[in-house]
């Protein structure tokens, strides 16, 4: 059963992420190919694009995290359904976004 909802919502996050990028992708062309668009609108959209590396980094920790979140369920012998469990899995993607927080703001622009 829970196997079931999960998959449902792995597809139906796939396909919400595949309609943002092509919609994102179909407006950031039309601006940057229209005649009427400023200078700072072009430099905002420029700017505004994260290199595919970062997000990379991001969802890297953060898979890595979460899997040593899982670790430390295993050896804790914890249960799927105990909050313990629902706040190690929270806390160990809470420290993976900080550690990409930290890595990306030491970056030199």
């Amino acid at each position: 059963m829970a196997g079931d909802v999960f998959i449902v919502l792995i597809i139906f996050s796939a396909i919400v992420l595949t309609v943002r990028a092509v919609a994102d992708g179909i407006v950031r062309a039309k601006a940057l190919k229209s005649d009427a668009a400023a200078a700072e609108v072009l430099q905002a959209l420029s700017r505004a694009m994260v290199p595919p590396h970062v997000s990379a980094l991001k969802w890297g920790l953060c898979l890595g995290f979460l899997g040593a979140g899982f670790l430390i369920i295993d050896l804790l012998g914890l249960d799927g359904q105990q909050p313990a469990s629902w706040g190690v899995i929270s806390l160990s993607i809470a420290a993976g976004l900080l550690a990409f927080y930290g890595i990306s703001r030491n970056k030199p622009d």
